[in-house]
């Protein structure tokens, strides 16, 4: 048995990690279906992935596979079958090719969402236990209040350029190249305030932090004596 056969194995719980284009939507799908041979209710199977084109390819390729399996002649089934670890008995081949109108009739089939959507509905079923309102509405464009946000910055330094915000702000735009760049990183920030979040979660001084852990990873000290001059 090869490591996509294990890895797709629903028996086994399983970690794959690499990079892109190297199969792993292909190893999902291939659980999925082995998942759906096994007699799993299709209404107890959920699969969670990061965007919705994402989630609305893995659902076209199960569909696609399912069909693949009934359109093939018994020997075609039964070495599809073996490639992915399952044993081609008699039953099975009459399992794989009745998946495909199973899946169509199944009144919840399984469900391909992402990772967003599955959070969301989870706070709508528990609005007051999660401290949100009940009925609360998901932004689909955070771009009017990332504006919002950038107009009271460079306003809040414009009017206190003494202040400690406007000599941040100075010392980013300065490393950054300018206003156009500065902007770009700061909404890139916002795009990656969740992984922020993670990464100083219960650090009293989040900043102090990451700078020590920076300085540590890259090996460099902030003790630098100036170069003498020539």
């Amino acid at each position: 048995m090869d490591k996509t056969q294990l890895a797709s194995d629903p028996q086994r719980n399983v970690t794959v990690t690499a990079s892109a284009g190297t199969g792993k939507t292909y190893l999902l799908i291939t659980r999925l279906l082995r998942l759906l041979l096994s007699d799993t209710p299709p209404e107890t199977i959920l699969a969670i992935t990061f965007t919705r084109k994402a989630a609305a390819e893995m659902q076209h390729r199960i569909t696609e596979r399912l069909g693949e399996l009934l359109s093939l002649n018994p020997t075609a089934l039964k070495d599809a079958l073996k490639a992915i670890g399952v044993k081609p008995t008699p039953t099975m081949q009459l399992k794989a090719q009745a998946l495909y109108e199973r899946l169509l009739r199944c009144e919840q089939p399984l469900r391909i969402t992402t990772f967003h959507a599955f959070c969301q509905e989870i706070l709508r079923r528990f609005p007051l236990e999660a401290d949100v309102p009940p009925g609360f509405e998901i932004l689909d464009s955070s771009g009017l209040l990332e504006k919002r946000a950038l107009d009271a910055l460079f306003s809040e330094a414009t009017q206190r350029p003494d202040g400690e915000t406007a000599q941040a702000l100075e010392t980013l735009m300065s490393h950054c190249g300018g206003i156009s760049n500065t902007e770009t990183s700061l909404k890139q920030f916002l795009q990656h305030r969740s992984d922020w979040w993670a990464f100083t979660d219960q650090q009293a001084q989040p900043l102090s932090h990451a700078q020590e852990t920076l300085i540590s990873q890259l090996g460099i000290s902030t003790n630098l004596e100036a170069s003498p001059e020539i």
